[in-house]
């Protein structure tokens, strides 16, 4: 008769091994903690010179409407100009 050979069933994992591997388990939970505190102050720090920065454009935001109304004038000064040549060449 030949003899059967036993396989091992996959048991628990040794002590020393399974403590390992909790240990390296936390180490990567703290690191990827410290990695999602990092990113959220950078957002922080984004948000805050964004809002500094509408501050800014809403002080300089009547400066802007003067100029545009200074452009929008030399713009229709400029058509009116161009109509008025435009009838004197095909009246004369």
């Amino acid at each position: 008769m030949r003899k059967r050979r036993r396989r091992r069933k996959g048991g628990k994992m040794r002590r020393r091994g399974r403590k390992k591997l909790e240990e390296e388990k936390e180490k990567e939970r703290e690191k990827e903690q410290k990695e999602f505190e990092k990113e959220e102050k950078e957002e922080d720090k984004n948000v805050a010179s964004s809002k500094n920065k509408d501050r800014k454009l809403k002080a300089q935001r009547p400066a802007a409407k003067e100029n545009r109304q200074c452009l929008t004038r030399t713009i229709i000064s400029s058509v009116i100009q161009a109509s008025i040549r435009n009838i004197a060449i095909r009246h004369f």
